[in-house]
């Protein structure tokens, strides 16, 4: 038989859980836009050309 405590445990695990899985979900999601930035921004040496290509991807990752 579980303890009042055990019952509280569980859930408590099982949120922090899925706290790790969104910011791991979160941070892949990330690297994967930056690893696309830094390809589509990579042959431009242009600052606003940078800057245009990075409003325009980051508008996208929004939508």
């Amino acid at each position: 038989m579980h303890s009042d405590e055990d019952r509280l445990a569980v859930p408590a695990t099982g949120a922090m859980l899925s706290a790790e899985m969104r910011n791991l979900i979160d941070s892949e999601a990330r690297q994967r836009f930056l690893d696309r930035l830094a390809k589509a921004t990579a042959a431009s040496a242009d600052a606003d050309e940078i800057l245009k290509i990075t409003t325009r991807l980051k508008c996208l990752r929004v939508l």
